[in-house]
């Protein structure tokens, strides 16, 4: 339906409104119909919305549809890399943040010699919001952060995965208290960077989109990623669930 409407009706309704604005079909009109204006009005009127219908709003409704699919998609293979059996008993959380820049932003703690410095960087801060969440989780509102805070920012500014115990590293997450408060405390966090896709020349560039998050805050879980090889696995997850994201977001 919409190759038709693009290809037979877009044409046609273009047609119309090219000749019904013609000095011979306009008199033509005015001669035959006493409302013959308001005939012209409507006819021009109601092919621009059906061409407004064909070329913005059901290109708009497509690409919805397209992205509530690949949420789904994603939704359908995440068991896959949390179900693992070193984590039976202490289950993962996954998360996929994308950065976005914004003007203003006071969710990092005020740091400085001075008044200047710590006002000026709130200014075209990074800011990480939370897209997508592994099914059946939640995710406190108040817990937001930066790219210059938390595991996940880390990640982010350095390009490559961090594999941090909360316990250990919490005074190390530049977080504010408010932030601290969000959290438990407990168990451990996994980020990996999402780096775009090139379709062109088929591979990923270095120009990262989003970060994959996979966490548990069961109290005690931090002993899971103790062992150098249960690291590796969990490293492992979420790499190749990284990559499989970089091909659909």
């Amino acid at each position: 339906m919409e190759k038709i409407s693009l290809i037979y009706v877009l044409p046609l309704l273009s047609l119309v409104i090219i000749l019904i604005r013609l000095p011979e079909i306009d008199r033509w009109l005015r001669n035959h119909y006493s409302n013959a204006p308001f005939l012209i009005t409507l006819i021009l009127g109601g092919s621009t919305i059906l061409t407004h219908v064909i070329t913005v709003v059901a290109p708009l409704k497509k690409y919805e549809r397209q992205e509530n699919n690949k949420w789904t998609i994603i939704d359908n293979l995440i068991a896959t890399y949390l179900d693992h059996e070193i984590f039976r008993g202490s289950p993962l959380v996954a998360n996929i943040m994308i950065p976005r820049r914004v003007f203003y932003c006071t969710w990092e703690p005020a740091i400085g010699s001075s008044v200047f410095r710590r006002i000026s960087a709130r200014f075209f801060v990074r800011r990480l919001d939370v897209v997508w969440l592994s099914p059946g989780n939640m995710m406190n509102k108040q817990f937001r952060i930066t790219a210059r805070q938390g595991i996940t920012g880390k990640a982010y500014t350095i390009g490559r995965t961090i594999i941090r115990d909360i316990p250990g590293s919490i005074d190390q997450l530049n977080f504010t208290e408010q932030q601290r408060a969000t959290i438990s405390g407990n168990g451990f966090v996994a980020s990996t960077p999402i780096f775009a896709f090139d379709r062109k020349y088929s591979r990923s560039t270095q120009k990262i989109v989003g970060i994959v998050t996979f966490s548990s805050s069961i109290p005690g879980s931090e002993k899971i990623i103790e062992s150098e090889k249960n690291r590796e696995i969990l490293k492992e997850n979420i790499t190749e669930f990284s990559g499989i994201c970089n091909l659909i977001l």
